[in-house]
């Protein structure tokens, strides 16, 4: 016997179920017994082994390595019928005697109950449902609801062989599995080992576990999967990419950006183009567009969604990306070894097809899914840990990877300092480098040529296409005299003013894209309003008429529009189903009614959404809208069945049309590429990333920008200071100035001007409960004796592009929620809520410098403490105004260390709760971030010195009607 088989025989016995209250048929009475391998079949007489069942089970179970049937088990018959799931009580599975007790069941399914039951002693015995890499696989986790119990965050049925085994654990899971797999007759890719290609790769690694150190030839490998193989195509893999697509405020689900995978592979000549490339993610499953539900954010935030892996071209993601939605798409490389990379693309494929999450916006979304995908392609001890306590943004997730390290020490992720540019971005720095060549290219020509070349270029900076393209027209002869200027900035010039009229002209494009889809969607509604009158017309004319078929028929038409046109997805659902059943009947009585009925169900499936819901139902989708299966939908007889060719309605508007400016400026170019020699000229050309050839100077200067940002993305920050506050009277400090600590701790805190390697664009803030309380000594013991909390906070203020066609609102915005109390206030809280705008007086380096105004109207309700004179609760509106300065310090591409200025006013009037109408706060802060490390650290602490000022000024408080005036100066360390 060797080591496995005696622990199993050891340690384990299965009770393959027996009787509802537990109790084991005895055994007593005379067995018939028969012997395979290692395992011993017995069973009563009157009972026994039928030829053909021990020709099975023979059969079956040598199709099973012999390291899993070589052991001494020995499986007794009863006859005991099985519980309605068919797997055995895990109460009865603790036995020790080596017995495994069959229940009754169908004698199709006795092989399969045997194997499963083997299998089911091995992992018992040798824990490999217990391992981490098992559990990742399907996310068998214990959740707060269940301590005891683990459930799987997959919940796609495609993952499990069986449904019993999701239900029941791990063990089941891999049993259930791992029998199917063993057992499978089919051949090739229609084979569970290659469609679960990720749990296949598990147990063959465990089976090879085995038999270590065999001298016998090993078994040949099994047939390899070829869809996998050519999908997968890991010899031209290049690299695995993780890509930040950057925040925007588009709409609630883009706030915090989006994490996807890219595969790069290669051509034949080596290339990594980017039409070859692939992007994969994970995206939540939506009904309808997002920004047509008005309950979006809220069915994201508590869990309506669920959340697939998207696999598509990543041109289809760079079109989303950077030319649609103008968001800038930053890069880092996993460095994975080949085995790590072979698992990873095992784990897609086995994901896309097999797998289906709970979406949680903050905790369980597009980054925190994408993590487990990797980390089950990991060693269950390389695996990345989640940032964060209550939320997990798709910018901590990557400070994590590149902290995180392989098994030879590199970074688990290194930054491509070749970001893909959004066109939107490329056209704003192509406008202010066409600027600087303008200025450069008049300085350098004859005065008779200033005059012209100034005229010209104030027109193809204006707004106004009409105007940029008379000045491109007008440019064309000035440019193209040897004179005007250096060729290298004729050259740029021409160059960026491209850039910056393909995106003006791609803009113009999806704007007329939206109005025309804004007119389809009129249309189609108005189309199936007609319909309907129509169509219930016809089913009431046919239940009018005096034979029964008619009769039946018409009412069953109209049940079946009264679902159709309802509001609710379930109801319509069905509706379609009624008009299916109802269709051929009706098709005979009245064939126009049908065809109308067939246009209707399709376009009100365009109007509400329904076509994912449609294809759902196996054939719905092809019996309903499918009249000529040859034939394109855009094809079917039936789209002349109302009042106009309903054809058109179907074809999504696309524009390509080309600008008046991009045209004059191609113009301009041949003109001048005809006169000068500009084809060989020098220019600095910034890179968009990716395909395009970076120049090495701008790679490097990217590079040295990363290393010099903040190291952390702004999760979990943490600060402590010293604290001294006083009072001020007209003359002098009153009282005794109050001495304490600060603790500054915010769940995520990032503010307008930081450069951070992880995290938002310089010109997006997020806080979520940052908050600073005043430790202090009162009656003999610490109390908090105030403190000041932002709930929730976000500003944006997106970098204008003056060329552009003026109806971008020119302020950014800007919207919080804060509480506050004070002891020497007499307030226990005050909770407010703001909106205001933000106007860029002048900035610089992406707002690492800037000065800017703010204003807002804001509201807040004040709960006194028992220390006020005055038991009222104020109720204030107030219009809170600002000027706010930052400086960065340090080399010019360092963003680590910097000093800001706030000034502040807030006329308020007390519409109730107060003896006055009217009050004004006011006043100044200063604070300083001094980095205490020379060089930062990714994703490590990065300490920095605090030092702050502030003066604030109250003509009204709870505590008196006498104005306050508090002076405070704190100095500390920022932890993290």
């Amino acid at each position: 016997m060797n080591g496995v088989a005696a622990a199993v025989a050891a340690t384990f016995s299965l009770t393959f179920l027996a009787t509802v209250d537990g109790s084991v048929a005895a055994a007593n009475e005379a067995t018939t017994t028969f012997a395979f391998r290692g395992l011993t079949f017995t069973s009563p007489a009157r009972a026994g082994w039928s030829v053909a069942e021990r020709d099975l089970l023979q059969s079956t179970l040598a199709r099973l390595p012999d390291a899993i049937t070589d052991r001494p088990l020995t499986i007794e018959r009863d006859d005991s019928p099985c519980p309605p799931d068919g797997l055995p009580a895990e109460r009865l599975l603790t036995e020790t005697n080596g017995r495994i007790h069959l229940c009754r069941t169908d004698p199709s399914l006795l092989a399969q109950q045997v194997t499963q039951a083997v299998l089911y002693a091995v992992d018992a015995a040798l824990g490999w449902s217990e391992r981490a890499d098992w559990r990742r696989l399907n996310g068998w986790r214990v959740s707060p609801t269940n301590l005891w119990r683990p459930s799987p965050d997959n919940i796609a049925p495609e993952a499990f062989v069986d449904a019993r085994g999701a239900a029941r654990s791990p063990r089941w899971d891999l049993v259930t599995f791992a029998a199917a797999a063993l057992l499978d007759q089919n051949s090739g890719d229609e084979r569970i080992v290659c469609r679960l290609i990720s749990q296949a790769e598990f147990l063959r690694a465990r089976l090879d576990e085995l038999t270590p150190g065999q001298t016998s030839p090993p078994p040949p490998p099994p047939p390899a999967c070829q869809a996998f193989d050519q999908w997968a195509d890991l010899d031209n893999l290049e690299d695995v990419e993780l890509i930040l697509a950057a925040p925007s405020s588009a709409m609630v689900g883009s706030l915090f950006g989006h994490l996807l995978l890219r595969l790069r592979y290669r051509d034949d000549r080596g290339d990594a183009p980017t039409d070859l490339g692939r992007a994969v993610g994970f995206l939540a499953d939506n009904d309808v567009p997002f920004q047509d539900d008005p309950a979006y954010a809220f069915k994201g935030i508590f869990g309506v969604y669920s959340a697939t892996l998207l696999e598509r071209p990543f041109l289809v993601s760079y079109r989303d990306y950077v030319v649609l939605e103008g968001r800038d798409l930053r890069r880092w490389r996993l460095n994975l070894s080949t085995v790590e990379r072979q698992r990873l693309l095992q784990r897609i494929w086995t994901v896309r097809q097999a797998g289906r999450y709970r979406y949680f916006f903050f905790a369980r979304n597009c980054a925190t899914l994408l993590v487990d995908l990797i980390n089950s392609a990991l060693p269950p001890e390389e695996a990345t840990t989640m940032p964060g306590v209550l939320a997990a943004p798709p910018s901590s997730i990557l400070e994590r990877f590149e902290s995180a390290r392989t098994a030879d020490g590199r970074p688990r992720a290194t930054y491509v300092p070749e970001p893909i540019l959004a066109f939107e971005h490329r056209a704003r720095l192509a406008s202010r480098r066409r600027r600087d060549v303008e200025e450069r290219l008049i300085e350098r020509s004859p005065p008779h040529l200033t005059r012209a070349l100034t005229t010209a270029f104030s027109q193809v900076g204006l707004p106004d296409a009409s105007a940029r393209a008379t000045g491109y027209a007008a440019l064309a002869p000035l440019l193209a005299r040897a004179d005007a200027g250096a060729a290298s900035d004729v050259y740029q010039f021409l160059h960026d003013s491209a850039e910056l009229e393909s995106h003006l002209s791609t803009v113009a494009n999806l704007e007329a894209e939206e109005r025309a889809g804004t007119i389809r969607r009129q249309r189609l509604k108005a189309t199936v309003s007609r319909l309907l009158a129509t169509l219930r017309a016809d089913s009431q004319a046919l239940a009018a008429l005096p034979d029964g078929a008619s009769r039946e028929c018409g009412r069953a038409l109209n049940h079946a529009l009264a679902a159709i046109a309802d509001g609710k997805p379930a109801l319509r659902l069905t509706g379609y189903q009624d008009l299916r059943d109802e269709l051929p009947r009706l098709a005979r009585l009245a064939p126009e009614s049908a065809a109308r009925a067939r246009l209707l169900a399709l376009l009100q499936s365009e109007v509400r959404y329904d076509v994912a819901r449609m294809k759902a139902v196996p054939g719905l989708r092809d019996a309903v809208l499918f009249v000529d299966d040859d034939k394109r939908i855009d094809e079917q007889p039936y789209l002349t069945a109302g009042d106009e060719d309903a054809g058109p309605l179907l074809a999504l508007p696309t524009e390509t049309r080309v600008s008046a400016p991009l045209l004059a400026l191609q113009r301009t170019k041949q003109v001048a590429f005809a006169a000068r020699p500009l084809q060989t000229a020098p220019a600095t050309v910034a890179s968009g990333g990716d395909d395009a050839a970076a120049e090495p100077a701008e790679v490097a200067r990217v590079a040295r920008a990363y290393a010099g940002a903040l190291p952390r993305s702004g999760i979990d920050q943490l600060a402590v200071l010293a604290a001294v506050n006083g009072r001020l009277s007209t003359a002098a400090m009153t009282g005794q100035p109050q001495v304490g600590l600060i603790m500054v701790g915010a769940l995520y805190d990032e503010r307008l001007g930081d450069h951070r390697r992880f995290g938002f664009p310089s010109h997006t803030a997020m806080v979520v409960a940052r908050s600073a309380a005043l430790l202090a000594w009162g009656a003999g013991r610490p109390t908090i004796a105030a403190y000041d909390t932002r709930l929730i906070g976000y500003r944006s203020l997106p970098p204008s592009l003056p060329e552009s066609d003026g109806h971008r609102f020119p302020f950014g915005w800007d919207l919080a929620l804060d509480a506050r109390g004070s002891d020497a206030q007499a307030l226990n809280a005050g909770l407010s809520a703001g909106y205001g705008f933000i106007l860029r007086l002048w900035d610089r380096n992406d707002l690492a410098d800037h000065l800017l105004a703010t204003g807002g109207l804001a509201y807040e309700a004040d709960f006194p403490s028992a220390a006020a004179p005055r038991r009222d609760r104020p109720q204030q509106l107030g219009v809170p105004l600002g000027l706010e300065f930052r400086r960065r310090l340090g080399p010019a591409d360092s963003h680590r260390s910097y000093l800001s200025t706030r000034l502040h006013a807030r006329p308020t009037w007390l519409p109730a709760g107060a003896p006055v109408r009217t009050a004004l706060q006011a006043g100044a802060a200063f604070e300083s971030h001094l980095a205490l490390r020379a060089t930062p650290v990714g994703g490590s602490h990065d300490p920095a010195l605090l030092v702050a000022l502030g003066v604030f000024y109250s003509s009204f408080t709870l505590a008196g009607p006498a104005a306050s005036t508090t002076v405070s100066l704190n100095v500390g360390v920022e932890l993290r």
